[in-house]
């Protein structure tokens, strides 16, 4: 601790220095922010947070422990919407199920929650009259109807008229229908029902939760098989329908057969479009025409040859052999045969029996008569092959007329058989689509009693031997990580929120003066003020020590003053925060250090410092009277029964002008330059700042003010309000001291000298 003197200051120098020093203060590590600082909140509302997670946490445990277990039953259901082929050599199932899209299986799922099938299943299990299914009031009927009740009990209580309630009567009860009755179950087993698919597989979970765990198996199951009864009734309604639209569809198409077939012969005969081997009569005609003409041309055209040939050795040759050569046949021949022999007698007879002879001649003649039977036949030959060239050439024309006449006729028939052509493609389309009918219906009648339902159950739902709800342990850790969180949260709002001084640096921070230091908190037994006489060597004496230490090199820091006691006033910014305490305690250490120090009490408003010395006002005459009535000094200093200090206090009697008025005049300048001679030191005790100016009055006239603020009592609004009036007076503030703080819990919202004084007590006396 730095000494004050125990001698008057002495008189300044006669020029300043060449520089005027900031005004010193105690430099206080800052509370470093982020997780350090929320730790720090945590610590300091550790209380708080404790009673917030066992109420929070206790009413939690009991909320869990009241709900009603119920239990979940699942069943697991597989899509396959493959079809049975017995006829398939490969497998007798036919279709992939990677083909099935989640929007088939998503189709399936709205399926299995439809109200529909809800519906089937609450009137086949009977849940209409089941206990869990009956309707009940809503939380806000409840609610409302049990104030209503209340009302009218008090009401009826208070013997009100009928004519005074506000109340009216409650209506009558009415049981519900059975169609609301329906409804309720439906919409509470649609509630309690869920449907689930993964998204990666055709397997959908059908899950009910009930409080009754058979039931709840019992449900999940019914609901499963309803839907598979479902499936196939759909699917045996539809190969119905279909074999039904099949057989019309046939019968419809074997009409229009009959009909196109009848269209097409009936077109055939009128037009004579017969084609036997598939070629038409015409064409054979023609072609068997054109074959006879090819021969009748080749017959004409050897027969005129044969006819020119002859023609033409006749005249070349004038007949005789030539012509025979070219005539040839069997009646020549022979007549040539004759006549060589004929030749070949007279020759001889010629050459035995002479030229003349009759024999000889008659021989000749026998010659001659052959040679004219062969001329004439050669005549009747080249007649009959000219007779036989010309017919050849009327053949040669009626046929050419013929295929003249048959091609007209098959122009007639190629233009009959277009129309033909359209009424065949006619015949030919419905016959088709007669026979791909006609097979669907044969293969829709075959697979019809083997059609089996797009699903299956694959697992059935058993009856669950454990509750799924609440799950204690999960709903447990849960609200104790609620409330823990919460907990938190409340305590970091509650520290954000915070409205009170809690440090010394804070308080410093926020009226930008020095921390001059912490007093520890005091018992009501042993007051500070007693403490520094009583227990010279206790915590308490050493802060207020430390106090006095921090604010002797406060003062000597600042500017060149007048020769004569040091000066100080004390203010705090509310009353009851410690000021007048602080202001007797400060002012007994100094007079037992042996300073010679005067204690004013400035309150003229509500005065302690004569209680706290004399435990009531002295009859003597106090402050306002010495400056209404220019009393000397002598006359209003009292001693203190317990040090040498001196005291000037205030009485409780009112002054007549205003107190800043009072504090304001010439006579209380006057008394403080007295003191100032007389004096070491001047302590002045002054009304709170941030409520009247008495404060700012005073402190015109000294050296400076020292603010007050009581730990974890004062707002921090009315800490700034006391600053700001002090800055507006222009009074010069020399520091912050905090005041009543817990030396225990100082480390939590600070440090500093007082932090080794609050965590060290067994170093100081009791």
């Amino acid at each position: 601790m730095i000494p004050e003197p125990l001698t008057r200051p002495a008189a300044p120098a006669a020029l300043p220095p060449p520089y005027a020093p900031q005004p010193y203060a105690v430099e206080l590590p800052r509370q470093e922010g982020g997780f350090g600082a929320a730790f720090a909140a945590l610590r300091r509302s550790r209380l708080l947070l404790v009673v917030w997670v066992l109420l929070t946490f206790g009413l939690a445990t009991a909320a869990i422990l009241q709900l009603t277990p119920r239990y979940r039953a699942s069943a697991l259901v597989l899509l396959d919407m493959r079809e049975l082929n017995l006829g398939d050599v490969r497998g007798p199932l036919i279709g992939q199920t990677a083909s099935l899209d989640s929007t088939i299986v998503r189709s399936q799922v709205e399926l299995l929650s439809s109200e529909e099938l809800a519906r089937r299943v609450v009137a086949d299990l009977g849940l209409v009259d089941n206990p869990e299914f009956r309707p009940r009031p809503s939380r806000k009927e409840r609610l409302l109807n049990g104030t209503l009740d209340l009302l009218r009990q008090a009401e009826t209580a208070l013997g009100l008229p009928a004519a005074w309630r506000v109340v009216p009567p409650a209506p009558p009860v009415e049981p519900p229908t059975l169609a609301e009755r329906m409804a309720y179950a439906v919409d509470l087993y649609r509630n309690n029902l869920s449907v689930f698919n993964d998204g990666r597989s055709f397997a959908i979970t059908i899950a009910y939760q009930s409080t009754d765990p058979e039931l709840a198996a019992r449900v999940a199951n019914r609901h499963v098989a309803l839907y598979v009864e479902e499936q196939r009734r759909a699917k045996r309604e539809a190969l119905a329908a279909a074999g039904t639209w099949l057989t019309e569809e046939v019968e419809e198409q074997a009409a229009r057969l009959r009909d196109a077939e009848r269209a097409l012969q009936d077109y055939r005969e009128r037009n004579n479009l017969f084609a036997p081997r598939g070629v038409s009569v015409v064409a054979q005609q023609l072609s068997e025409v054109n074959n006879q003409l090819a021969a009748a041309r080749a017959d004409l055209a050897a027969k005129e040859a044969r006819l020119r040939s002859a023609q033409t050795a006749r005249l070349q040759a004038g007949g005789g052999d030539a012509e025979l050569a070219a005539v040839a046949s069997d009646t020549i021949s022979r007549l040539r045969e004759a006549e060589a022999t004929a030749r070949r007698r007279a020759t001889e007879a010629a050459s035995r029996l002479g030229a003349r002879h009759p024999e000889v001649l008659a021989t000749r003649a026998e010659v001659g008569e052959v040679q004219a039977k062969i001329a004439e036949e050669v005549q009747k030959i080249m007649r009959a092959q000219a007779s036989e060239a010309a017919i050849a050439r009327v053949r040669v024309q009626e046929l050419q007329q013929s295929i003249a006449q048959l091609e007209q006729r098959m122009a007639e028939t190629e233009r009959a058989e277009n129309g033909a052509r359209d009424l065949e493609r006619v015949a030919v389309a419905t016959r088709t689509l007669y026979e791909n009918l006609l097979g669907r219906q044969k293969q829709f009648a075959a697979q019809e009693g083997i059609q089996r339902a797009d699903a299956r159950m694959i697992s059935p739902a058993g009856v669950p031997l454990r509750p799924n709800f609440p799950n204690v342990p999960l709903f447990l850790a849960a609200a104790l990580l609620a409330s823990g969180g919460s907990g938190i949260g409340v305590a970091l709002l509650r520290e954000r929120l915070r409205s009170r001084i809690t440090s010394l640096e804070e308080a410093s921070e926020l009226v930008g003066a020095p921390a001059l230091g912490t007093l520890p908190h005091a018992p009501l037994r042993s007051p500070m003020h007693r403490r520094v006489v009583e227990r010279p060597k206790s915590a308490a004496a050493e802060a207020v020590r430390m106090l006095r230490s921090a604010l002797a090199l406060q003062q000597r820091n600042l500017e060149i003053l007048p020769p004569g006691a040091r000066t100080l006033a004390l203010t705090s910014a509310l009353p009851g925060e410690g000021k007048t305490t602080v202001a007797l305690a400060m002012a007994r250490s100094m007079a037992v250090s042996g300073l010679s120090v005067l204690l004013i009490d400035a309150d003229l408003r509500k005065p302690k410092v004569a209680r706290l010395i004399w435990g009531r006002p002295p009859s003597e005459p106090g402050l306002a009277a010495a400056i209404e009535h220019e009393l000397p000094l002598d006359a209003v200093v009292l001693t203190d029964h317990a040090t040498p200090l001196k005291v000037i206090h205030a009485s409780d009697r009112a002054p007549l002008a205003p107190p800043q008025d009072v504090l304001a005049a010439p006579g209380m300048r006057r008394l403080l330059n007295e003191a100032r001679h007389a004096f070491d030191y001047i302590i002045i005790d002054t009304p709170p700042a941030a409520l009247v100016t008495d404060a700012a009055v005073v402190g015109g006239q000294v050296e400076g003010v020292m603010l007050i603020a009581r730990w974890n009592r004062t707002p921090v609004a009315a800490l700034r309000a006391a600053a700001r009036n002090l800055a507006t007076a222009q009074v010069r503030l020399l520091g912050l001291a905090l005041n009543d703080a817990d030396p225990n819990r100082l480390p939590e919202y600070g440090s500093g000298a007082t932090y080794a004084i609050g965590t060290r007590n067994r170093y100081f006396e009791a």
